[in-house]
């Protein structure tokens, strides 16, 4: 049969710790493991929010140019800026789940950031798509056939399919109780011949912490970089363009590729979430 009691497990990296009290007690461990997953994050993974830093410092430059940045026939996109500015906060919140063991969370977080940059690259396709996305509750049918599915691939924002593909991959790993979302957390242990302990992990494991730290980065490297030189071409006279993610996967290269090497699930995590190893342009397998 199976265990009824304290069916809640909590792995807080690196040991694994004990089912969960119930009542104040299931609360107060919980917030207990969230900061000291936070700790042993910044101490042994110091390098990703550097990394970050970078990333951020990234969003601002995005931003100094729509405000200062004109196109060619002397019109503002200033309308484009609350969307960077919800790429920013999405990241800032979902940087934090993930230093806290907490990927799955994160990436549930960054979704809204992908589209936004998609979105930012249909306007700048088309002003209609503008119209339809503001009023899509009475052009319903327009909304949908302009800005979900491959639909949502830009012409203008770079490497808008890998980042579109991503987006798909989230919903379908993170955002429902699909199949890779149901059996990434739960845990089973026979306790007898007719006993079986079912809980659920509240935290990565240490296996899997590094994979989504580089993946996230990454990704939010590339994220960026798209939106920018779409803008840098955009908009005249706003300075010279410098792409992150190339530096930023020097940077990180020894790191990803020990992971890539170690297992295929790591490897695919990095691919598929982070779009390392992916060649601009081509399909990500």
């Amino acid at each position: 049969m199976i265990a009824t009691t304290a069916p809640h497990c909590l792995s807080a990296n690196p040991e694994r710790m004990t089912p969960m009290a119930s009542g104040p007690d299931h609360i107060f461990e919980f917030r207990a493991a969230v900061e000291k997953n936070r700790q042993i994050f910044s101490l042994q993974h110091a390098y990703a929010h550097f990394a970050f830093f970078g990333i951020c410092e990234g969003f601002e430059s995005i931003g100094k140019r729509l405000q200062i940045g004109r196109d060619r026939n002397s019109k503002s996109h200033v309308s484009l800026v609350p969307f960077v500015l919800l790429m920013e906060r999405q990241s800032m919140n979902a940087f934090e789940l993930l230093s806290t063991y907490r990927s799955y969370e994160a990436w549930v977080l960054i979704r809204p950031a992908l589209e936004a940059a998609l979105y930012m690259g249909k306007w700048v396709d088309d002003p209609e798509n503008a119209a339809i996305w503001s009023t899509r509750e009475d052009r319903r049918t327009e909304y949908i056939k302009t800005f979900t599915g491959k639909a949502l691939v830009s012409q203008s924002l770079p490497r808008a399919p890998e980042i579109n593909a991503v987006l798909t991959r989230l919903n379908d790993e993170f955002m429902h109780a699909n199949e890779p979302y149901y059996t990434r957390h739960i845990t089973a242990e026979r306790l007898s011949e007719d006993e079986i302990f079912l809980g659920v992990e509240y935290f990565d494991t240490e296996e899997d912490v590094e994979p989504h730290a580089l993946a996230f980065l990454h990704l939010l490297a590339v994220l960026r970089d798209s939106v920018e030189s779409m803008l840098a071409t955009l908009l005249t006279g706003t300075g010279p363009y410098t792409a992150q993610a190339p530096k930023l996967a020097t940077e990180l290269a020894s790191r990803a590729s020990q992971l890539r090497i170690r297992d295929a699930k790591s490897e695919k995590t990095l691919r598929e979430l982070g779009l390392w190893f992916v060649v601009p342009g081509l399909p990500n397998p």
